[in-house]
C-alpha cells in the first residue's frame, strides 16, 4: 500500500539520526569531520554542531557548509555565547536530536563512509542500545599509529576494567539516552557516561571494523595518562564508591591496559 506524504515524512523522521559535533576552537580539523559525515552512505541524517564559543575560524567554516546544504537543512549549527566545555555541548546536542538514532562525532575525529550504516543496521536488528566501532588512531598530522579491536559486547565489569569504546564511534538509540546527562565535573565525562548506562543494564554491541580515525593530540586530555589515571582513581572511589581493594584490582587491570594500548 503507498503511504500518504504525511505517513512518509513520519516514517523518514522514525530512520533519522542526529549527529552530536561538539566544537572548540576546531577551524584544522572540522572540515574533515563534516566531509566524512557528507560522504555517508546512511543519508537520512542531521548534523547538529556545537560551536563552545570558538575563538577561530571554526563557525566561519561551518556556516560555509550550512550555506552550500541550506536546501536540506541538513545542518544545525548552536553557537554558544560562553565555554562550559565537552560535556555542556554534548547535552545541548542531545536536547536538540530528532529521530530515532543519535551519534557522536568529536570535530577532529573521521568516520569511515559505511559506519553509520552498519551500526544503525545492528541497532534496528537487534536488541542493542549502544553500538561502537573498531578504530584507528591517528596523530595529529593524519598518519596512523595503531588499529584498536574492540569486543563485540561489553558489560559493566568490561568498562570498569578498560573504557575501550571510542565515544566518535558510538551510535545509539535515542529513547536509550534521551533521560541521560554528560556529567561535566567528572574527568573524563563520555566514560562516567558509559558507566551509568551500563549500570542501567543497557545493551552494548561492537562492531569490530575499523570504520573511524580518531585522532591523538600531545597535549589532549587522553594523553595526559597521569592526569587521566589520578581521575581514574576518583572514579573508582568516589563515583561508583568502591572498596579499596575493589579500587586497587580495577585501577590494577586498567593501568595494564593503558599500556598495551600504546605499545
Amino acid at each position: 500500500m503507498l503511504l500518504n506524504a504525511k505517513e512518509h515524512i513520519e516514517k523518514e523522521a522514525e530512520k533519522l539520526c542526529s549527529i552530536i559535533m561538539p566544537a572548540y576552537n576546531s577551524e584544522k580539523y572540522i572540515s574533515q569531520a563534516v566531509e566524512s559525515v557528507l560522504n555517508q552512505s546512511y543519508k537520512n541524517w542531521k548534523l547538529i554542531i556545537i560551536n563552545d564559543c570558538s575563538t577561530d575560524n571554526t563557525e566561519q567554516i561551518i556556516k560555509s557548509y550550512q550555506q552550500q546544504y541550506a536546501a536540506n537543512k541538513k545542518i544545525k549549527l548552536i553557537t554558544l555565547a560562553q565555554n562550559k566545555g565537552v560535556a555542556n555541548a554534548r547535552n545541548i546536542g542531545i536536547k536538540n536530536a530528532k529521530g530515532k538514532y543519535i551519534a557522536f562525532l568529536d570535530a577532529d575525529d573521521i568516520w569511515q563512509k559505511e559506519k553509520l550504516y552498519k551500526q544503525i543496521q545492528l541497532l534496528k536488528s537487534t536488541n542493542t542500545d549502544i553500538t561502537y566501532t573498531a578504530y584507528q588512531m591517528i596523530n595529529e598530522t593524519g598518519q596512523t599509529i595503531k588499529e584498536r579491536r574492540v569486543k563485540e559486547t561489553l558489560h559493566l565489569n568490561d568498562l570498569l576494567k578498560e573504557n575501550s569504546i571510542i565515544f566518535s564511534s558510538v551510535a545509539c538509540k535515542k529513547e536509550s539516552i534521551i533521560n541521560k546527562q554528560f556529567k561535566s565535573e567528572w574527568y573524563h565525562e563520555d566514560y562516567v557516561f558509559l558507566i551509568d548506562l551500563a549500570k542501567e543494564g543497557k545493551r552494548f554491541k561492537g562492531i569490530n571494523e575499523s570504520l573511524m580515525q580518531y585522532r591523538v593530540h600531545q597535549k589532549g586530555r587522553s594523553f595526559n595518562k597521569q592526569t587521566a589515571a589520578k581521575y581514574r582513581w576518583k572514579i573508582y572511589r568516589e563515583y561508583l564508591g568502591m572498596s579499596l581493594l575493589q579500587s586497587l584490582y580495577y585501577f590494577a587491570v586498567y593501568a595494564w591496559s593503558g599500556i598495551r594500548k600504546y605499545l
